[in-house]
């Protein structure tokens, strides 16, 4: 059985995953994903601001007859103090102006700093050594630069969505038009449209991470895969999640708490993802920990793209050597504590 499995780990597709893992692992990935989870919800309530400033123009410009339905709702849901409710709602949305310049400025600076944590956490998966030896940049310009890549990746991500959701509601459309409504079988292959773009979609949205948020030259054929493997990853992610909504929302309790759990779970999750992704990236071409030994790096050694600290392989021996020992000392005493159980035994 053990040559079974040491044959199976030993497999290169195999031994990369384990590589990844402890890769993930001993850089405190999940450490990392809890920080990125919780920037992720901090950075939410400036994005509420802006979004109720938006709602407030498009109330008080464009649909002004629609404010008055709005204050009377809640007049009318909240009873006694809904007057009073309904006059600081009513103030909030005609100060849209103020509440979304604020909104912005503070999502602008809580997502820069999203940013900033997200960068430094895979980075710290992808770097050959954990240790950051890089001098500390200029607070403002990387700040700066927090911020471009914080506007780029929302881009990113509305033409995610975009092509997404018109993959989901052109299909029926596109096949009319093109008149391939009466090919046979076409309405099954049809289902396969949405998820394909979207996984597509998401491919690019990985390759853009890894791609910005990385500090070195990563192999392209890894940073692809791994693109790639994100991307059906993040597909699931969204399936399991609209999944767990539906089965909140019939629950009254569930459907009040369970939104906001549900959305804690998948920044958590997504985070783990992106961290593992870039972990298996990295490990593509790099030993799993510095100067420590893995079965699952052997087949690196003789790989001329492996990067590595330059003393690793000798202490990677060194500490093969040690794994060896204390293995041995384990089972020895656990041949001495089996011997004196049955001594035991005997003697009763």
């Amino acid at each position: 059985m053990k040559e079974f499995i040491d044959k199976v780990m030993s497999k290169p597709g195999v031994a990369h995953v384990l590589r990844a893992n402890a890769r993930f692992n001993n850089r405190l990935g999940n450490q990392f994903s809890a920080a990125i989870t919780y920037f992720s919800v901090l950075a939410m309530v400036p994005i509420l601001m802006f979004a109720f400033a938006l709602t407030g123009a498009f109330l008080t410009l464009l649909r002004p007859d629609l404010l008055d339905v709005v204050l009377n709702t809640v007049q009318q849901r909240l009873q006694g103090p809904g007057q009073e409710v309904s006059k600081v709602i009513e103030e909030a949305l005609k100060n849209w102006a103020g509440v979304g310049f604020f909104g912005l400025l503070s999502f602008l600076y809580s997502g820069a700093g999203w940013v900033g944590n997200l960068k430094a956490s895979v980075r710290a998966q992808l770097r050959v050594d954990f240790e950051d030896k890089t001098p500390p940049a200029n607070f403002v310009v990387e700040k700066l630069k927090d911020m471009g890549t914080l506007v780029m990746l929302l881009l990113m991500i509305a033409v995610t969505f975009a092509i997404s959701s018109a993959a989901t509601s052109l299909t029926g459309t596109i096949v009319s038009l093109t008149g391939l409504d009466g090919v046979p079988g076409i309405g099954f292959l049809m289902r396969f449209v949405p998820p394909v773009a979207s996984i597509i979609a998401g491919w690019f949205l990985f390759l853009f991470l890894y791609s910005v948020l990385s500090d070195g030259k990563l192999p392209w054929p890894a940073r692809m895969k791994g693109a790639l493997i994100g991307s059906v990853g993040l597909a699931i992610l969204q399936y399991l999640t609209g999944i767990l909504m539906g089965s909140f929302s019939g629950n009254p309790a569930a459907a009040l708490f369970g939104p906001v759990i549900i959305l804690m779970l998948f920044f958590n999750l997504f985070a783990r993802l992106i961290l593992f992704v870039a972990a298996w990236i990295a490990t593509a071409t790099q030993p799993a920990v510095a100067r420590k030994y893995l079965a699952a790096d052997e087949l690196l050694r003789q790989d001329e793209e492996t990067e590595a600290v330059p003393d690793h392989w000798e202490e990677a021996q060194k500490d093969k050597v040690e794994q060896e020992e204390e293995q041995a000392k384990a089972e020895e005493q656990r041949k001495e504590a089996l011997e004196k159980a049955k001594n035991l035994v005997g003697k009763d």
